[in-house]
């Protein structure tokens, strides 16, 4: 008998990033009845429940991962209310996987990824990542790039808070438009970017492509989550023989900058060194 999708998922559910590829590819074949149970997966309590010991402590996430490869405004917006509700429980996942694995839904959740850019609600990391993912977009599919800046700016003029303006400023300065440098320039001169956070220096070093790096400007396979290399983080960290914290062995964003200055890592070095969305 052909096993159901619901089972398929909630096996994914319980064994997280050791879930074997054969799962991983009929639930993608079944994408229109997997769908549902991937976003009750993605966004439900009791999935991000770590200490339940019930599921994976990445089963969310990695329903996450399955989502931005079936595609789609529908998984888009999924995970957009995923992360609403549960950005503080992802750890690093923000900053270190989380925009590559957005970028992948590509032109068919471009829609649901402007809407999370311009979510003053949402978190600014979150915020940022998506705002990183349409960058991503942008270079493979150039036709978006005119939309995502401006999408940028409309965010970055409705906000108030000098934190959320420099990190979307940072992701608005990466689409290295000229047209779009005055108006960076004018964010600096009106003192709304945060300096020690970005400084107009480090704007026209991106600009100049001093920061670009292929590897980090290029979109990842999602599915990589579940493949058992050496250096896969989430198989190192899974499910019910750890601390059921979802955490990342790279400095945290809110930990002391590695630099020594004193500053949190996401207001000193993050961005200098890629890890800012």
């Amino acid at each position: 008998m052909k096993e159901t999708v619901e089972s398929l998922v909630q096996r994914l559910a319980m064994l997280g990033p050791e879930t074997d590829m054969d799962t991983v590819r009929s639930i993608i074949a079944r994408k229109d009845e997997a769908l549902p149970h991937l976003v009750r997966v993605a966004t439900e309590e009791n999935y991000w429940d770590t200490e339940s010991r019930i599921f994976s402590i990445w089963a969310p996430i990695c329903a996450m991962h399955v989502l931005s490869k079936i595609g789609g405004n529908e998984a888009a917006s999924a995970v957009h209310s995923a992360m609403k509700m549960h950005h503080d429980d992802t750890g690093d996942w923000i900053t270190e996987d989380m925009p590559y694995v957005l970028a992948a839904f590509g032109l068919g959740g471009f829609d649901a990824l402007a809407s999370m850019v311009a979510d003053i609600h949402l978190d600014e990391f979150v915020r940022n990542g998506a705002a990183r993912a349409l960058v991503m977009i942008s270079r493979l599919h150039p036709e978006t790039k005119p939309r995502s800046i401006r999408v940028l700016k409309e965010a970055i003029a409705a906000e108030d808070n000098i934190g959320k303006i420099s990190l979307l400023t940072d992701a608005l300065a990466e689409f290295k438009d000229r047209d779009t440098l005055p108006f960076i320039e004018e964010l600096f001169k009106r003192k709304m970017v945060d300096t020690k956070c970005l400084n107009y220096q480090t704007v026209l070093d991106i600009y100049a492509g001093k920061f670009d790096n292929p590897q980090r400007d290029t979109p990842r396979d999602p599915l990589g989550i579940f493949i058992p290399r050496p250096d896969n983080f989430y198989w190192k960290n899974n499910a019910k023989t750890k601390s059921g914290e979802r955490h990342s062995v790279k400095v945290g964003r809110n930990d002391p900058c590695t630099c020594g200055s004193g500053k949190k890592f996401k207001k000193c070095c993050m961005h200098k060194i890629g890890l800012i969305g």
